[in-house]
């Protein structure tokens, strides 16, 4: 495990995420052992403007029926169950945190969805995937926090499909610091 790793899973796993997002459930009249993926949506998108953005960038992304897409940095697994249950994918999905991936694995298993999706913990530039096995890669406010943008860029195209695609959504408030490093990382990509 790399320091920065080490550090990424020491600030994000020693919260108690299931407990609170089965309170929550609560408090929204929903029995938290067996909620549906949408009671989830105001507790498990990680993102900014929640399940109203993750709609927006699935719309945008070109996917179609049938494909097999790997959420990369999948959190609570919020967008992952959104992409199986109301795009009908076959979603993988992986995030640095174990704590966040065993919560993905249990609200997922609680609604229903556990068949159409795989959560690992594992690390965006070091993937546990055989070359060329998907045809869509979607990250969602990830990749501005991974440093290594050549080292993911080639993970990336190792493992897409030719002609797969790969969406990113992402904020940066150093903009001029990660516009040089995704020229890379988008360099990295092209060449592979």
């Amino acid at each position: 495990m790399t320091q920065l790793e080490a550090i990424v899973q020491r600030y994000y796993g020693d919260r108690p995420v299931i407990q609170r997002i089965d309170d929550a459930l609560r408090a929204a009249g929903v029995d938290p052992q067996s909620p549906s993926y949408r009671d989830l949506w105001p507790f498990d998108q990680l993102h900014s403007r929640g399940i109203v953005a993750t709609r927006e960038q699935a719309q945008r992304a070109g996917l179609q029926a049938g494909m097999y897409v790997l959420d990369l940095g999948c959190g609570l697994g919020g967008s992952s169950r959104y992409l199986a249950a109301e795009c009908g994918y076959r979603v993988e999905a992986i995030d640095l945190t174990p704590n966040f991936v065993e919560a993905a694995r249990t609200l997922t298993a609680r609604c229903g969805l556990a068949e159409r999706i795989e959560f690992r913990q594992a690390n965006a530039i070091a993937l546990p995937f055989l070359d060329r096995t998907f045809d869509h890669v979607w990250s969602y406010a990830v990749t501005m926090n991974i440093a290594d943008k050549e080292g993911l860029g080639r993970e990336l195209a190792r493992v897409l499909k030719p002609r797969g695609r790969f969406w990113k959504t992402t904020s940066c408030v150093r903009a001029r610091i990660f516009q040089r490093r995704d020229r890379r990382f988008e360099s990295c990509l092209l060449r592979q």
